[in-house]
């Protein structure tokens, strides 16, 4: 995540904003400054393991 909505959603939750609420916030602030790098939801891509691969 960007550093910028991170620290945007921490001060949220400061001023007393449940998490949820906080994050939400942060990312409609941040995507609508920031269109080209968006806030989503997202995990992270997830590698393969080996075992999940059919042997030949």
């Amino acid at each position: 995540m960007p550093d910028g909505y991170e620290r945007m959603r921490d001060t949220f939750m400061m001023q007393g904003m449940k998490e949820k609420a906080a994050k939400t916030k942060a990312a409609k602030i941040w995507n609508s400054k920031h269109p080209d790098n968006p806030v989503t939801g997202k995990h992270g891509k997830k590698r393969k393991r080996l075992l999940d691969y059919k042997k030949g």
